[in-house]
């Protein structure tokens, strides 16, 4: 499977993000919670574990040979790490140090520090896919398309994507040097690209090209995003839009209320989701008034890389009967996560409740199953708004190596015929 890496630095399962290669997940307000205190020692069996724990410390602190090995905060997050594994809510539940939770919390606020571009690999060149507007990339005249010919001096040809992304990432306001060659050119430019904050947007959005269908993709579910495709939304009905494919393909999740508001943008009434609690509570989450579209069809496409608040989302459209699902099952990432700052700056992000589809069907390590499954061939990268292989012409279209938007928009299509549209 060919994966695509944000430069930002971001990637996600063919596009994971790699500042902060955390499945994003839920987040519910408050996300926050304050310093939590030691565990009561008199619980039953605690206090016998914790001397277990201790004496195999104290062992290690004494008797061990490698005495350049022993640190005992990584000991310490170690265990902690190890203790959450226990939990099997893999990928989900998790510990962060103080670096890491700076980091997340900027990746859910959509902030980055890169050069702004998106790479994939073809035909062995590491070759942007996507310029981001304002980034160092785009302002130095990188194109989509140009191929990455040399990083730092070293040759990029053949290597893999994710590791060109880590050769080029780095603090902001440092620099990394770009050997670059455009796209049908034979010459080569050198290019010193001063490392930036990026703000990044989750959601884009073009029409496809002979049709009247707007391809909106959500890439995360961060602060904004229903601002976003609301206003994508104005624009393409502007542009003459009657249905729409929602793209959710490797969007790994985010906030839970933005989750809830873009699925009521599509819905008149009902549930977006369930709620249950470590205690067996349920709390229903219901659609928000201010629809921004109800009426028009809709298809959204959803993969393996499709988690947590996109499954939400996806779950929404499909039990409200809005949509169809095309593509292939979710991931399955179905606890939402509560934020437990700790003493030293870390935090701890703990899955305290699980979540339903509306209908009631657990997500948590079940996923979502399309109504139309669709395989997307290996190596083929996903076509979406402004990355390379979006069609630039109608006879592209339904010819587009993405068999699962040529499907949606086969379905949408049929749907506006038999309306009259």
């Amino acid at each position: 499977m060919q994966r695509s890496w944000r430069i930002l630095i971001t990637t996600t399962s063919l596009t994971i993000l790699i500042i902060v290669s955390f499945c994003v997940g839920v987040w519910a307000a408050p996300a926050v919670r304050g310093v939590v205190g030691a565990p009561d020692v008199g619980s039953p069996g605690v206090g016998q574990q914790f001397q277990v724990f201790w004496q195999v410390w104290n062992i290690v602190m004494e008797n061990y040979v490698d005495r350049s090995k022993i640190n005992a905060q990584q000991m310490t997050y170690g265990a902690i790490r190890g203790m959450l594994m226990t939990l099997d809510d893999p990928g989900h539940t998790r510990f962060l140090t103080s670096a890491d939770y700076t980091d997340q919390e900027n990746h859910l606020q959509g902030r980055f520090t890169g050069i702004g571009v998106v790479l994939t690999v073809r035909n062995g060149d590491v070759t942007v896919q996507e310029v981001y507007p304002d980034s160092p990339a785009s302002q130095a005249g990188m194109q989509i398309g140009d191929v990455i010919v040399a990083i730092n001096g070293k040759p990029a040809g053949g290597m893999a994507s994710d590791a060109a992304a880590r050769a080029m990432s780095g603090p902001r306001g440092s620099s990394v040097q770009l050997d670059v060659r455009h796209a049908g050119e034979t010459t080569t430019r050198s290019l010193t690209l001063i490392r930036s904050d990026i703000h990044l947007t989750s959601v884009r959005w073009q029409m496809l090209p002979g049709t009247s269908i707007a391809d909106i993709a959500i890439s995360e579910f961060n602060q904004g995003t229903t601002q976003s495709v609301r206003t994508a939304l104005t624009s393409a009905k502007t542009q003459g839009a009657t249905g729409y494919v929602l793209d959710v393909r490797n969007d790994p999740g985010g906030l839970l209320d933005e989750s809830v508001s873009v699925s009521s943008l599509f819905l008149k009434s009902g549930k977006v989701l369930i709620q249950r609690d470590a205690k067996g509570h349920d709390q229903i989450f219901t659609v928000l008034p201010g629809a921004a579209d109800t009426s028009d069809p809709v298809t959204v496409l959803i993969n393996g890389g499709t988690a947590s608040a996109a499954e939400i989302f996806a779950a929404a459209i499909r039990d409200n009967r809005r949509g169809q699902l095309v593509g292939s099952k979710t991931d399955g990432t179905g606890t939402v996560l509560s934020t437990y700052r700790l003493l030293d700056g870390s935090a701890l992000l703990l899955g305290t409740a699980e979540w339903l589809t509306p209908n009631g069907q657990s997500i948590w390590k079940e996923g979502i199953s399309p109504d139309i499954n669709v395989a997307l061939p290996a190596g083929v990268p996903l076509a979406t708004p402004t990355t390379l292989n979006f069609p630039t012409n109608g006879d592209q279209v339904l010819a587009n190596s993405d068999v699962v938007l040529v499907r949606a928009v086969q379905l949408l299509q049929a749907a506006e015929g038999a309306t009259g549209r």
